[in-house]
């Protein structure tokens, strides 16, 4: 599984790459190898105003279903990514189930 980030305004740092990559490969067990690439962008959505707006994209290509997107927020960039991910294993779940 090849994952891609694509960066805001400001790169985005070791520490959440590893966690958003340890996440995915959580996210991606019920695949079983059919997950071929998630594009994951993280963004800060009011600035420096606080709340729930620190948001995760991710799009995954998945051999035999096609593209899937989720999208979560929360107070930090490590929240958003557990929720993104927690909401793609469910999609790729569902997906796979039809």
């Amino acid at each position: 599984m090849l994952i891609r980030f694509q960066d805001g305004p400001l790169p985005t740092s070791p520490a959440l790459l590893s966690h958003a990559k340890r996440c995915l490969e959580r996210a991606a067990r019920p695949a079983a190898g059919r997950l071929r690439e998630v594009l994951v962008r993280v963004r800060d959505l009011n600035g420096p105003r606080g709340g729930v707006d620190k948001a995760c994209r991710m799009l995954a290509q998945v051999d035999g279903v096609g593209a899937i997107s989720v999208e979560a927020r929360a107070r930090d960039f490590h929240e958003s990514v557990v929720a993104s991910a927690e909401k793609l294993r469910r999609a790729i779940m569902h997906r796979l189930q039809r």
